[in-house]
C-alpha cells in the first residue's frame, strides 16, 4: 500500500516539480531541499506505519 502510494507520487508529482524547478534560477538548491523534505516525509510515514503495525500486533 505504502510502496504503491510512493510509486504513484514519484510518477506523478516529482517529474512535474522537477520540471518546474528546472527553469528557475534556484533549481539546484530548491531541488535538494525538495528531495530532503520528501525523504524525511517518506521516512516519517514509514516509521509511523511500522509503529502502528507493531502496536496492532502488541494489542
Amino acid at each position: 500500500m505504502l510502496s504503491a502510494c510512493r510509486v504513484a507520487w514519484q510518477n506523478t508529482w516529482e517529474p512535474q516539480i522537477s520540471n518546474r524547478l528546472h527553469y528557475s534560477p534556484y533549481s539546484t538548491k530548491l531541488r535538494q531541499q525538495l528531495i530532503r523534505v520528501t525523504r524525511l516525509f517518506w521516512l516519517t510515514t514509514g516509521l509511523l506505519a511500522i509503529a502502528m503495525m507493531v502496536s496492532w500486533v502488541l494489542l
